[in-house]
């Protein structure tokens, strides 16, 4: 049964109960039987993350791509557009608290820590600041620290701890 028809089922069942079409027994066994369980899982999980992923990839792409048309300040823009859209989607997730789906807070902790990664890059590039990739890697990884925390996200921890390394590594050579 469909997470709707579980619902109207759930609805129904009191009424039915009242008007005497079903008895209480009865009631107990159709609500057990088709019992509105959590949804969803890994699978789901995974996919919110590789879209998440691929979205932000996508925006980045086209970016680049026309990167050097661009006045300073549509580039500063587009850098935060993102940044500021990842943000919506993130207040979103934190406001429907947990009747969000798993798969909502991994999408949008993924789609904000790429946003944050793109807007940080492309303000540094924008204003030439100073400072090697390693530095970058390592202010992104600290600003997704709160966002795996936040938004309670696997996949954003396993970037924070994959960025750490190759930040650890790269300075260490």
């Amino acid at each position: 049964m469909s997470l709707l028809h579980d619902r109207w089922l759930a609805e129904q069942i009191p009424a039915w109960e009242r008007e005497g079409i079903v008895t209480a027994d009865g009631a107990r066994r159709l609500r057990e039987r088709y019992a509105a369980g959590p949804r969803g899982g890994l699978a789901q999980m995974v996919v919110g993350a590789v879209g998440a992923l691929l979205i932000g990839t996508g925006l980045i792409a086209v970016l680049a791509s026309n990167w050097d048309d661009f006045p300073r300040w549509v580039r500063l823009g587009l850098a935060l557009g993102p940044l500021a859209a990842a943000q919506a989607a993130s207040w979103w997730v934190l406001r429907r608290g947990a009747a969000a789906q798993p798969w909502h807070r991994e999408a949008a902790a993924v789609f904000q820590t790429l946003a944050v990664g793109a807007a940080m890059a492309l303000v540094s590039q924008i204003y030439h600041l100073p400072g090697e990739w390693t530095d970058l890697v390592f202010w992104w990884c600290v600003v997704a620290v709160p966002l795996a925390w936040g938004l309670g996200s696997h996949a954003v921890a396993m970037a924070y701890l994959a960025g750490i390394a190759v930040g650890a590594v790269a300075e260490a050579r």
